[in-house]
C-alpha cells in the first residue's frame, strides 16, 4: 500500500510512481525466478557430485570382489592360504558394499524426512561404549579415555543413531 500526502498530485506522477512500484514487483519476482533458478542449478550439480561419488564408493569393492573371484577361478593351483586371503578379500569388500546400500537407503529416508527413530532411555554411558565399540581399530592409535560420572539419568535416544553419530 503507497500513501500519498501534501498537495494534490497530478495524475501524471500517480502514473510515474505506479510505474516505478510496477517495475520494482517485477524485479523482485525476476529475482526471485531466478534465486529459485540457481537453486535448482547448485542442486543439480550437487546431486550429480553425489552420484559421482556413490558410483564410485560402488565400484571400489565390487571391483576387489571381482579380482578375487577372478583369480580364484582361474588359477586352481592357489594354496589353501591364498585362497582364505581372496575369500576374506571378498567378505570384507561385501561387507563394506552392504554399508554403502545401507547408508545410501538411510540418505534416502532423510531426504524424504521418511526417518522413524527407535526412541528408548539408555544409559549415556552405553551409546558411548558402542559408538567406541565400533571405532575399536582405530583406537589402537588414537587411545580414548572416557569419563562418565557415576549415578546420571537415563536418556531417551535412538541409540543406534546415536552410536552412528
Amino acid at each position: 500500500m503507497i500513501g500519498i500526502a501534501g498537495a494534490k498530485v497530478s495524475p501524471e506522477t500517480l502514473d510515474a510512481i505506479g510505474g516505478l512500484v510496477a517495475i520494482a514487483v517485477e524485479r523482485a519476482g525476476a529475482f526471485e525466478t531466478l534465486s529459485k533458478s540457481e537453486a535448482a542449478r547448485e542442486s543439480e550439480r550437487l546431486r550429480n557430485a553425489l552420484l559421482d561419488s556413490v558410483t564410485h564408493e560402488l565400484r571400489t569393492p565390487l571391483t576387489s570382489i571381482m579380482a578375487s573371484i577372478t583369480s580364484l577361478r582361474s588359477d586352481e593351483k592357489l594354496d589353501a592360504a591364498s585362497r582364505g586371503e581372496l575369500m576374506a578379500v571378498i567378505q570384507e569388500e561385501t561387507e563394506r558394499l552392504d554399508r554403502l546400500v545401507a547408508q545410501a537407503v538411510e540418505m534416502a529416508e532423510l531426504d524424504a524426512r521418511q526417518v522413524v527413530l527407535d526412541l528408548a532411555p539408555h544409559d549415556i554411558g552405553e551409546a558411548i561404549d558402542e559408538a567406541i565399540g565400533d571405532v575399536r581399530l582405530s583406537e589402537a592409535q588414537h587411545p580414548i579415555e572416557v569419563r562418565v560420572p557415576d549415578g546420571l539419568p537415563p536418556v531417551t535416544i535412538d541409540l543406534a543413531r546415536m552410536t552412528k553419530v
